[in-house]
C-alpha cells in the first residue's frame, strides 16, 4: 500500500495505532518491482491517514511523525476525514512554515459508525 513512501496508520477508535506494512519500493521505479498485499479491516470510527514524506518531515523522526499524527486522528473523536486532515496539514505547518507545500500528500478514510 505504501510504494515507497510512509507506511500507512490505521488509528483505532480506542486511540490505539498501528502501521501498516505491505508495499514495497517507490512506485515506477523498477520494471521488475513486486508489491506485497494485504488486507485489513476497519472497525466503526476507525481511521485510515495514508500520508507522504512532505507531512512526516515536519517531525524530527518518523516515529513521532506517526505517534503525533495518530493522536491528532483519535482526537478529532467524531470529526468528519476532512477535519482529520486539516489538524495535520495545520499541525505540520505550524512545526515548519519555511518547508515547501507542494510535496504533500494526505489521505485520510474515516470508517463511520454503522
Amino acid at each position: 500500500m505504501n510504494a515507497g513512501h510512509n507506511r500507512p496508520l490505521l488509528v483505532g477508535a480506542d486511540g490505539h495505532f498501528e502501521t501498516l506494512g505491505e508495499g514495497g519500493t517507490a512506485f515506477g521505479t523498477f520494471a521488475e518491482s513486486s508489491y506485497q498485499e494485504a488486507e485489513v479491516a476497519m472497525r466503526p470510527n476507525d481511521t485510515l491517514v495514508v500520508y507522504s514524506d512532505g507531512i512526516s518531515d515536519a517531525w524530527p523522526e518518523p516515529g513521532a511523525a506517526d505517534r503525533e499524527l495518530a493522536h491528532i486522528a483519535w482526537n478529532a473523536n467524531n470529526g468528519s476525514a476532512n477535519q482529520i486532515q486539516d489538524a495535520i496539514f495545520e499541525a505540520a505547518d505550524r512545526r515548519t512554515p519555511e518547508l515547501p507545500r507542494d510535496d504533500r500528500t494526505l489521505v485520510v478514510v474515516r470508517r463511520l459508525a454503522a
